[in-house]
């Protein structure tokens, strides 16, 4: 069976890195595996774990169904059999190129991000990365849902198999004789940047009180340039560097071994558990809450993001969180355990033969013609009119802040690294 691997683009996001390591463990295993996708920083990555690669043309410069037709050749040159689509909008394009192909071919779906799709196609089994998420999509009429949490190479990364050497912490000025904390963070949307600034404020907060602590920031996105502006002015005010930005890493190991505590959502979550560390998992409006026994039943349910009740709490909840946790080496050392302890059913044998399965249910189930041809006028036109300027659909964070009440809001000024802090300083 030939399998196909669409993410889309190789960004560094967690979507991304899971997809790139399952297609290298599944490479690994002697499977006949094909990525296909627009250049990005993971293309190393790729080209390490020995992975063929199809890369398709910048996304900015495509035409409305332009994916489409790139993935209809790679089904027809490399003969594929099964095509392995993450996210929402890959899914509808791997869809419709899978049924405009002469040949026959079979869809499986991945969406590890919160908020459901506008138009998906019902056809196409899909497995979610919580069993909330899936059972909302079950309630929107979606049957052919199953749940497989992100994934996590958990044999390379135990606990004192990845070291962060001197040389990692003088390229970067951490100091190695205090404590680290390391937020994995993407810096494309506010909600992003409120959760940076929170965590700035807090951890400078804990330095103020004469923890000697710093705070490592990886992630890269549109706002990189507010973000670091907002570093450096925090820093400016503290007299030392307390903040520390070492961009984005293809490999974000080392970082997560140098930090005594780690802070991030989705799959760096089960990175940083891997390697042994206390997490707290960041959400959205003010969501920040440690992984450990009193709330592992929740993020089982909901997986590992959250959302709060408001973003003027999220600084309480954070310092609530990450103050045990310096204040105490032997509470770190049972978080970090337990985390591991955890954190071994999402490894990467267990996802490889899910998904394997998952491939030939999906390939073995006949789908009638009629219900492929109303979810190909379903999804068609929905891609076209996401393609033109102007037509975007409301993304996740968009409707989540929809829904923030009118008294949890505040007039924003101009300047953007002040909009970031309203509601923080």
């Amino acid at each position: 069976m030939r399998i196909l691997f669409y993410p889309r683009v190789l960004h560094a996001g967690d979507r991304q890195r899971s997809a790139v390591e399952l297609a290298g463990a599944m490479v690994a295993s002697g499977h006949e595996v094909t990525m296909i996708a627009a250049p990005g920083i993971l293309g190393a990555r790729v080209n390490e774990l020995g992975i063929e690669l199809v890369l398709m043309p910048d996304r900015s410069a495509d035409g409305t169904l332009l994916p489409v037709r790139r993935l209809m050749q790679a089904i027809r040159e490399q003969s594929i059999d099964v095509v392995h689509a993450f996210g929402w909008e890959a899914i509808d394009e791997a869809f419709l190129a899978a049924n405009l192909s002469r040949r026959k071919v079979a869809v499986t779906g991945t969406i590890h991000a919160r908020g459901m799709s506008p138009i998906l196609p019902h056809s196409v089994p899909l497995l979610m990365g919580s069993r909330s998420a899936a059972g909302e999509m079950r309630t929107a009429g979606f049957s052919r849902v199953g749940v497989l949490e992100p994934w996590v190479e958990t044999a390379n990364n135990g606990s004192g198999n990845i070291v962060a050497g001197s040389e990692f912490l003088q390229r970067w000025h951490i100091d190695g004789t205090g404590l680290l904390v390391a937020l994995a963070i993407p810096l494309d949307d506010e909600p992003s940047l409120v959760n940076l600034v929170t965590a700035i404020e807090s951890v400078g907060e804990i330095a103020a009180q004469g923890t000697s602590v710093q705070l490592l920031v990886v992630g890269d996105g549109p706002l990189l340039g507010i973000a670091t502006d907002c570093a450096a002015d925090f820093n400016a005010r503290s007299g030392r560097e307390v903040v520390v930005f070492a961009g984005e890493m293809i490999d974000r190991r080392a970082a997560f071994a140098a930090a005594d505590v780690v802070v991030a959502s989705g799959g760096s979550v089960a990175q940083g558990m891997a390697l042994g560390k206390p997490v707290v998992v960041a959400g959205e409006r003010g969501f920040f809450r440690p992984v450990s026994h009193a709330t592992i039943d929740e993020f089982s349910w909901s997986g590992w993001y959250g959302v709060g009740s408001g973003t003027r709490l999220g600084k309480v909840d954070l310092l609530a969180a990450l103050e045990p946790l310096l204040e105490s080496s032997r509470l770190r050392d049972y978080r970090g355990a337990f985390a591991r302890d955890v954190v071994l059913r999402f490894g990467l044998d267990v996802a490889i033969e899910r998904q394997l399965q998952e491939y030939h249910d999906a390939f073995n189930t006949r789908v009638g013609w009629l219900t492929r041809l109303v979810d190909m006028f379903r999804v068609g036109p929905a891609l076209i009119v996401r393609r033109r300027p102007g037509m975007r659909f409301v993304t996740r964070h968009a409707s989540s802040a929809a829904r923030i009440p009118a008294a949890q809001t505040c007039d924003k000024p101009a300047d953007p690294i002040r909009k970031a802090r309203c509601g923080h300083l």
